[in-house]
This record gives C-alpha cells, sequence and structure tokens, in this order.
C-alpha cells in the first residue's frame, strides 16, 4: 500500500533501531523494538487504524481488526507525542479535571466529558451520602449531588397527633429536614410511625375541638347549634339538649335550651305546658302544680289562698283538733293554728289603724290578727276571761281589735267572753294582741266546693251540710241527734264563727253557698260555762250588726227552738 512522505519518514526512523519509545503520538503506540504497531517479533509491520499515524491507505500488515486499540495504550507520558498518557492511551491534553476520561468509544486520545450518570474514571467523586456526591458525573462534567428524590435523616414519624414526613435532599448537597405538623384532617397518629387515614371514634381525633362523625374528624358545635339526641359528643359543651347544644347537662322545670338561640336554658311562656312533665297537675285541692309552666321557669300553681287553718277546741271538751300550746320567749305557738302570738301584750289603746301600724311596727312578720284568727284564742269552757290563763296570763279584762272590716265599722272580740261585734267605729281606743303566721293552711279558689247537700271549705277543712228546711228548728238536744242521723255533728261555737262573712251584714254569710233561712239562732255544740241550761248560738241575720254571735237573753236556752247547720 502507498505511504505518505511524512509517515514514511517516521517509519524510517523507527526501523534504523533509533529508539521510538518518545515519538508516540496521539492515540499510537510505538513499542520499543521500532517497529511501529507490531507485535515485538521486529516485523516492521503497521495496524489499520483509523486514530493511527497511518493513513488509512497504509499497508496491512497482517494485524488483527482490533490491533488499533492496542495502538492506543501507554504506560507513562513519555510515551506519547502530545506528553499525556491518560487512560493508558496518548491524550490530546492532561485531562485532569474531573468526569473526563480520554479513552471513551468514538473519542480514544481526545480528552472528553463522560457521559452523565457514568462513574467517574478516575475516583475523583468519592460517593458522600445521603446528599452528598453520588459517585457518578452529572450531564456538566462535575462529580454529581445527590438528587432531591434521595431521602435523608430520620424515618417519617408520628407522635402526638404530629406527624414529621421524610427528609430529602435539596440537590445542592443539603439534606432538607421536614417539618413536623399536624396529622391531615384531624387525625391522630397510627401504627408505624404513620397518621391514621380515618377515624372510628372521637379519640382518633387529635383535638379536643373535633370528634368523629362517621370516619371523618368534624369541627364541634357551639352552643345553641343543632344537634342530635344521642349525640352529646358533637358539642364543645357536651350537652345536646332540647335538640342543641346546650351549657348545661340538663334544663329544670319549665325550661328548655332551644328558646333564645344561645344555647343556654331559659324559662317557657307561663302558660305552656311544662316540656319535662315535672309540673305534674296535683288537683286544684292540693294548691300544688296546676301542670303549667309559671313566671321564671317555675310551675304554675292552682290558685290558692293561705290564710286557712284548723279551727283549735278546747282540749277539755272532747272535739276534734284539741288546743295545744308552746310557751316562747315573748310570744305562743298554737300547735293547731300554727299562729305565733305575742305575750305579754303591750300596754295602752290604740285605734283600728293605730292597732295595724302598731304590730307591723314591731317587724318580723308582726301583724293585727283577723276576727276568726283572734277568736281562736277563745275557750268557751272557761269563764271570764274565756281563755288559757296558763298560756296568756294577766289579760286584761278589755276589747281587743280585730283587723276584720266592713264599711264604716270595725270587728272586736270583747273580753273574751265569746262576744263579738262589728257595730263599732274603728276610732275607738282597744287593746291589741298581735300575732303572725309560721306555715298557714293554703286552700284553692274559690274557698268553697259544693254539692247539692253539702259544702267543703277549704279554708278549715270542715265539710258542712249546705241547707235546711224552715221548718227544722230543733232544741239543742234534738239539733245534737239530728246531726249524729246524718253522720254529722253540731258544730262548736269556734268552728261555726268560721263560716261567716266578716265584710257582709244581713246576712253575714255567702248565700250562694249556704242556703237559707239566716235570719234565725243556729246551735253550737257549745255549752256556757256556768249555765248548764244554755248553748252558745250564732246570728247570721246580721241586721244593723251583721254577723254578731253571744248569748243573750231569750236565745241559747237549751230548750229554744234554732235551726241547725251540721258538720265534720
Amino acid at each position: 500500500m502507498a505511504i505518505s512522505p511524512s509517515k514514511l519518514f517516521l517509519l524510517v526512523l523507527c526501523t534504523a533501531t533509533v529508539a521510538c519509545s518518545e515519538l508516540k503520538g496521539s492515540g499510537v503506540r510505538i513499542d520499543a523494538g521500532g517497529s511501529a504497531g507490531g507485535d515485538g517479533a521486529g516485523d516492521g509491520g503497521l495496524p489499520e487504524n483509523s486514530d493511527a499515524l497511518l493513513d488509512s491507505d497504509a499497508l496491512s500488515m497482517g494485524q488483527p481488526p482490533d490491533a488499533a486499540a492496542a495502538l492506543d495504550k501507554c504506560d507513562r507520558d513519555s510515551d506519547c507525542l502530545t506528553g499525556h498518557c491518560v487512560d493508558r492511551v496518548c491524550c490530546d491534553t492532561a485531562c485532569d479535571s474531573k468526569c473526563q476520561a480520554c479513552n471513551l468509544p468514538g473519542k480514544v486520545g481526545t480528552c472528553s466529558r463522560v457521559p452523565a450518570n457514568a462513574p467517574e474514571p478516575h475516583g475523583r467523586c468519592i460517593k458522600d451520602p445521603p446528599c452528598g456526591i453520588s459517585g457518578v458525573c452529572d450531564m456538566n462534567g462535575e462529580c454529581e449531588l445527590a438528587a432531591k428524590t434521595t431521602t435523608c435523616g430520620a424515618e417519617p414519624s408520628c407522635k402526638d397527633a404530629k406527624y414529621t414526613p421524610q427528609s430529602f435532599c435539596d440537590g445542592a448537597g443539603a439534606c432538607v429536614n421536614a417539618t413536623a405538623g399536624d396529622c391531615p384532617n384531624g387525625l391522630i397518629c397510627g401504627e408505624g410511625g404513620m397518621c391514621k387515614g380515618s377515624c372510628a371514634q372521637d379519640a382518633d381525633c387529635g383535638f379536643s375541638t373535633l370528634y368523629c362523625e362517621g370516619t371523618a374528624c368534624r369541627q364541634k358545635l357551639a352552643n345553641g347549634m343543632q344537634c342530635v339526641a344521642g349525640k352529646p359528643n358533637a358539642c364543645a359543651s357536651g350537652n345536646c339538649v332540647d335538640g342543641v347544644c346546650c351549657g348545661s347537662a340538663s334544663c329544670g322545670s319549665c325550661q328548655r335550651c332551644d328558646l333564645n338561640g344561645a344555647g343556654t336554658c331559659s324559662a317557657v311562656p307561663a302558660g305552656q305546658p311544662d316540656p319535662l312533665n315535672m309540673c305534674v297537675d296535683q288537683g286544684a285541692a292540693s294548691c300544688g302544680n296546676n301542670g303549667l309552666c309559671g313566671a321564671g321557669g317555675s310551675c304554675q300553681k292552682h290558685a290558692c289562698i293561705c290564710d286557712g287553718f284548723v279551727m283549735p277546741n278546747p282540749a277539755s271538751s272532747g272535739l276534734p283538733n284539741p288546743a295545744s300550746y308552746t310557751v316562747g320567749a315573748g310570744f305562743v305557738t298554737d300547735n293547731v293554728t300554727k299562729l305565733v302570738w305575742e305575750q305579754p301584750i303591750s300596754a295602752g289603746t290604740f285605734t283600728q289603724p293605730n292597732a295595724i301600724k302598731h304590730c307591723a311596727d314591731k317587724g318580723g312578720g308582726w301583724r293585727l290578727p283577723t276576727m276568726v284568727e283572734l277568736y281562736s284564742l277563745v275557750d268557751f269552757t272557761k269563764l271570764d276571761p274565756r281563755l288559757d290563763n296558763a298560756v296568756f296570763p294577766d289579760t286584761p279584762d278589755a276589747a281587743f281589735w280585730t283587723s276584720s272590716a266592713r264599711a264604716g265599722e270595725a270587728w272586736y272580740v270583747s273580753n273574751f267572753e265569746a262576744y263579738a261585734s262589728g257595730d263599732v267605729p274603728a276610732s275607738v281606743p282597744y287593746r291589741v294582741r298581735c300575732v303572725r303566721s309560721a306555715a298557714l293552711r293554703c286552700y284553692p279558689v274559690p274557698r268553697f266546693i259544693t254539692s247539692a247537700i253539702d259544702v267543703v271549705d277549704g279554708k278549715t277543712g270542715l265539710l258542712w251540710t249546705r241547707g235546711m228546711a224552715m221548718a227544722e228548728r230543733r232544741t239543742w238536744a234534738e239539733a245534737k241527734a239530728y246531726c249524729a242521723t246524718l253522720g254529722f255533728r253540731l258544730p262548736s261555737v269556734k268552728e261555726l264563727v268560721t263560716i261567716i262573712d266578716f265584710t257582709k251584714s244581713a246576712p253575714a254569710i255567702d248565700t250562694a253557698v249556704f242556703l237559707g233561712p239566716y235570719a234565725e239562732d243556729f246551735w253550737t255544740s257549745s255549752e256556757v260555762a256556768g249555765q248548764p241550761s244554755s248553748a252558745w248560738v250564732v246570728r247570721f241575720r246580721g241586721g244593723d250588726l251583721g254577723g254578731d254571735f253571744n248569748a243573750g237573753p231569750g236565745s241559747g236556752t237549751k230548750t229554744y227552738p234554732s235551726l241547725v247547720r251540721c258538720v265534720r
């Protein structure tokens, strides 16, 4: 084959036994034996190689097809004309930068950039995990740093509903530590250091302001917001009352939590039924609850008056409700009526208006007694004064004012002689015994409950016969026997006084309740002390005196026929 003059010159030099080790060109190796690309036997043959000194027209020396690769190899810089033996091939430069090589396929002898993701051929990219050098080259001819997808730092963890995710490298050689944050959707930590994916109970929610509904944690409801009965956990207060979240676990009688929009218990309007049925109707006679709501969330009561009491009878009379007293310091308590009486009484006399003021000024609930209250102290089995002298010593022989009055006149009790009248003006000076009440009897309105034949008095609890025929006049003995045949008894004078209406006259009784006649004396079972042939009568005819009652001349004699109203 034809050889170019320049290459032939180099060949001649080498074959003339001149040392050729310094004459190697880039990408070719000339052995020490003086042959170009020979096999060391001095046969002077040249290989076919596109990177060899010989052109493609060089003579084939019978070398094998891969003889060119063998020619690329060198051991030291002095082996190469370029002065650079790199990667065991003669290189055009020192090729000493990172991620460069001189033996890359197709570029043997030329210092070239190593392809991206290829290992650094000279160990210049030492691995520095997790975020430092990865050990391979990047596309810019530098040592590649760990990618942003490379994990680093601690493993993902979850604690106290705070989840710390996996940390990653920043692609610039540093580890970016992940920041702990709340578990998604308000959940708590689950197994494996991860947050739960759903909830099954409130405890699966990481905050006290959340509750579990279905499989999701939701914000608890504020007071006043609608809630579902049986699910108080949905309310921030923990209370679902009357269909709304409520500030209280329950509301009292006649109260609801859904009325004011604020989720607080407030009163049901008066007159409406109690929503909790705590104001059960106790019946009119009880003066208790009527089943409806009253003002301010209270139970409405049946209309009642609380000024009644059981009328006591003298202890020696053998009648029901015998009188009994307890003496205290400056007062006496009637154990039957529950009235508390002043003892001793104040000196001096008063007009009725001043008597009322005198008692009120004492304070402590003291007041002037009513006619019936003062008459409850009368003991008709005794002589003047007719009351218990052991309990009320030094009671003067005088008239005592009561608070009972009618037009232009006022009632008084005279000398406790079982005589009372309303025929004097309130300006007359009389004595005073003040009273106060501890727990008087309450009774429904109206006071009297009637049937065709009898009357129940709610104030005293006594049951009366309602009427009688005009001809039914009897002696005292006949009157007692007559009442007995009815299953009743003849009332005491104190009992019969209780149905006098001291605000009326002619007659001084409720004529709608008690049927006439009225213009007659009515027997009582009370005998006149010291007069065994006489008994006390009560006159309802009144006239200008109203309901006066006494044992006056011509009446009260036991054989004198009078009318009868029985009691039990």
